[in-house]
């Protein structure tokens, strides 16, 4: 039996982070800010509506970092769909 969520947490600079919860900017500058705060709580609203499923869930983790380092991660095509109301998609997108 494997955890769902065993691929949420990535050892960065020997700390465990959740690294879909991760703002872009912090895997650069390791400096957390109310910004980035603010954009783990967007990822953590889009995991509520959608039950728990984890984001960008078919990249591994090894992959996921790498975009996040190439700034290639695009959060708009996350946050579209149906199960999310057209003002929050714009709120968490900017």
């Amino acid at each position: 039996c494997k955890d769902k969520h065993a691929n949420e947490y990535f050892k960065h600079n020997n700390k465990m982070i959740p690294l879909r919860h991760l703002a872009p900017e912090v895997l650069h500058s390791s400096s957390y800010t109310t910004a980035s705060d603010v954009f783990a709580c967007g990822v953590a609203i889009w995991e509520i509506i959608n039950l728990g499923a984890l984001p960008f869930e078919a990249i591994g983790n090894e992959e996921f970092c790498q975009m996040l380092q190439n700034k290639s991660v695009e959060y708009g095509k996350l946050f579209e769909g149906d199960k999310l109301p057209i003002e929050l998609q714009k709120t968490l997108v900017r």
